[in-house]
């Protein structure tokens, strides 16, 4: 939402997922869009908020590498052809196998790639960039978060509540701590990054 705010010309959204209104605590949409497509839902959102935004959405699996019906979208083919067409993609999925996923689709089509994901129980968060002529990738961040925090290249983790509880991975998740306003500040810095 923040960059349809700022004037973003074009937005593609991707998720296989229908929103509920178990997801409205976090999630920018609002009553109306319940049983929407998630896709779906944030792209007519974020053109209320930005009416030149041009929004288009798929509704399929980001990292499905398998197509398991002939009339299924194949996401593979298509998530590498949104991405050729695209100046930035930002993935919000929180799912560690994905991100790695999308950040390797970014890195073969040279497409500035940026990550955003909150820690369990909302206590922090972590935004990465990659830009599309960078040497670096996602995966030497993750292997800088695991050095020794006495390596001068050590990158530490984002903070996380002192008890979560136990929690399943991924917003989708009825269990899922946190609200909107906790997630405000990831987003807000994706904003930034972007």
């Amino acid at each position: 939402m923040h960059l349809a705010r700022a004037g973003l010309g074009g937005l593609h959204v991707v998720d296989q997922d229908s929103l509920e209104p178990g997801n409205l605590a976090r999630h920018a949409a609002t009553l109306g869009y319940v049983t929407m497509p998630k896709a779906q839902a944030v792209a007519r959102f974020a053109t209320q908020a930005n009416p030149y935004l041009r929004a288009e959405y798929t509704v399929m699996s980001a990292g499905n590498t398998v197509t398991p019906r002939p009339d299924l979208l194949d996401s593979a083919t298509h998530l590498t052809d949104l991405f050729r067409n695209a100046d930035l993609v930002i993935d919000a999925t929180a799912d560690p196998s994905v991100q790695q996923y999308t950040s390797e689709v970014a890195r073969e089509t040279k497409t500035t790639w940026v990550c955003a994901d909150a820690t369990p129980g909302i206590g922090g968060g972590t935004v990465v960039k990659v830009d599309a002529e960078s040497d670096a990738c996602y995966a030497c961040f993750l292997w800088r978060q695991w050095l020794s925090k006495d390596d001068p290249e050590h990158i530490p983790s984002a903070p996380t509540c002192a008890d979560p509880g136990v929690q399943p991975v991924g917003c989708g998740e009825r269990t899922f701590t946190g609200s909107g306003f906790d997630l405000e500040v990831v987003s807000v810095q994706a904003a930034r990054v972007a």
